[in-house]
């Protein structure tokens, strides 16, 4: 516990919060345990910290929340260092607005970046601090008439945060129970979870990111709503003797759900970053059928509606659900070229009282060229996902704007189809126009949505809003993709560039870049040309891995 005179017992009463959780991030749904004769193999363990008083005690203060959770990091760290940890939060608060960030959000930011106070040393880079994977919850809608339940609520603080993963909630369970009838279709959004499409687009960041099993409410016949055990997840209690199993359900089932996930990945590919992690989990992520059908079209073009519409769907269910074995397991259809890099993105320009861009990462993706050109016109896709820290800057109206929030920004840029590499480059290279990010986007969502789809992207590369997590999908023919085989990680503005007071330009960050192409339901080998290709060539910034996915 964060205070030792809390004890360390699980003080919420009907089974407890803290234990479910634990028993959901170490087994996973027991539902499915209890139905099979299988043998359980844990290959992570789990550590908990109580961070809420039990009754009796004062309450934390609300701008002390962030404090507080930063301290049972650090418990759980000095308790057990040199430990490979990642941290699930299923707590959140209604007090403060999550159109911006928050003094709680930010201090996941700072966990996330290895920034907490005392632990920023100036003379160490950035990149060298260490980094964590925090998934937190992305706030519950609770039961009560049907027309207000399937309303849209928003994410609640600190769910709002740019470097955690925010869990949202999907069900799979539609059972039937006499006189009750599940309130949502099966495989579609958890009516518990919440989203962020009354946010302001420009200025927070997709969330939720990914979807995990939340379970689903039962509707009586006079239209309320609420949990119910029968469509609810199985879990640990606190009291083991007089009911060692109880319903957990909403997204603190859903985060949990996310820490199992998390927890087995890193047991399966160990080694890898924070950061990289993050990006297996987006990268892996499928929406069920319900929600595809809002995005597929026909042929290989998206649905018809325009970008601010693909964003507002994106806001209520992110990127879809994980799968572990499109995240571990190697498949021939189906693949990813993965690369973690460190990055100076701006340089103090000498003589000069200002900094400019520096560096930019050019990528050759070795695309198997005769498989995609033999499938011709069959519909392939491809999904990047780039993922980073960012060090908040928490100061005053600063928190306002991404570019002032964040340390600095990456985005990610496909070479065109009858682009040269040398005009790849030179595009790349060009000043931008002087406007703020938020802008930018305002003007890329109002001009493509007067005008038929200009691209194969969901989203577009002018369309990357806020965040430290960007992730667009190519839809299209494969023989237009085996053309698209370069792809640039390039800096965008952020406070180590424009407050040089803090001496932070010349200042290191790191990143995750996943590229994914999908083949669905062809017999072709995509793999083993692509290792043959990656065996062959030297990548010009950092290391391709191959992380082939099925």
């Amino acid at each position: 516990a964060v205070n030792e005179q809390w004890g360390s017992d699980d003080h919420q009463p009907h089974g407890g919060h803290g234990t479910p959780m634990a028993g959901m991030v170490l087994y996973g749904d027991l539902f499915w345990r209890m139905n099979d004769n299988q043998q359980v193999v844990l290959g992570h363990y789990v550590e908990s910290v109580k961070f809420l008083p039990p009754a009796g005690f004062v309450a934390n203060q609300p701008s002390a929340y962030g404090l507080v959770t930063q301290s049972a990091v650090s418990i759980a760290e000095i308790g057990r260092p040199n430990v490979s940890r990642s941290f699930c939060i299923a707590s959140s608060t209604s007090l403060f607005a999550p159109d911006s960030p928050s003094s709680w959000s930010g201090a996941l930011d700072q966990i996330c970046a290895g920034s907490m106070k005392g632990e920023r040393q100036i003379e160490i880079l950035a990149k060298d601090h260490p980094k964590r994977l925090v998934m937190v919850a992305a706030g519950n809608v609770i039961g009560g008439p049907r027309a207000e339940v399937e309303q849209h609520h928003s994410i609640e603080d600190p769910a709002q945060s740019w470097n955690a993963l925010t869990i949202g909630g999907f069900t799979a369970k539609g059972e039937l129970v006499a006189n009750l009838t599940p309130l949502a279709a099966v495989n579609d959004k958890s009516p518990f979870s919440t989203g962020s499409q009354n946010l302001v687009g420009e200025l927070t960041p997709i969330k939720p990111e990914v979807l995990f099993e939340a379970g689903n409410m039962m509707v009586d016949g006079s239209g309320s709503c609420d949990w119910h055990p029968a469509v609810s997840l199985l879990a640990t209690g606190s009291n083991v003797e007089g009911e060692p199993l109880v319903p957990f359900w909403a997204t603190s089932a859903a985060t949990g759900m996310a820490g199992n996930f998390v927890g087995q990945l890193k047991a399966a590919v160990p080694g890898l970053w924070p950061e990289t992690y993050r990006a297996l989990v987006v990268q892996s992520a499928q929406w069920p059928d319900p929600i595809r059908r809002k995005l597929i079209g026909k042929g290989a073009h998206w649905k018809g509606t325009g970008k601010a519409a693909k964003n507002s769907i994106l806001r209520d269910v992110g990127f879809g659900v994980p799968s572990l074995a499109r995240a571990v397991a190697s498949a021939r259809n189906d693949l990813t070229l993965l690369a973690q890099s460190e990055i100076q993105p701006f340089l103090l320009a000498q003589g000069s009282n200002s900094a400019v861009f520096k560096d930019m990462h050019f990528y050759e993706l070795p695309w198997p060229r005769s498989a995609l050109q033999a499938l011709e016109s069959t519909i392939v896709v491809m999904k990047v996902t780039l993922s980073y820290f960012v060090e908040p800057n928490l100061s005053g109206r600063a928190a306002t704007r991404p570019e002032t929030y964040r340390s600095y920004g990456l985005r990610f840029e496909l070479k065109k189809r009858l682009e040269t590499n040398d005009q790849f480059r030179e595009r790349l290279s060009r000043p931008e126009p002087q406007a703020a990010d938020g802008e930018q986007w305002a003007a890329a969502v109002a001009a493509e949505n007067q005008q038929p789809e200009p691209s194969h992207w969901l989203l577009g590369p002018k369309a990357v809003q806020a965040g430290s997590l960007h992730c667009d999908l190519w839809r299209g023919y494969a023989v237009d993709l085996a053309s698209h085989d370069h792809i640039a990680v390039y800096p965008v503005s952020g406070w180590w560039k424009s407050h040089l007071g803090q001496k932070r330009a010349n200042d290191k960050g790191r990143y995750s870049l996943a590229v994914s192409i999908t083949a669905e339901g062809q017999e072709v080998d995509l793999y083993s040309e692509v290792a043959a290709e990656v065996d062959a060539q030297a990548v010009q910034a950092g290391d391709i891995l191959i992380a082939s996915v099925g």
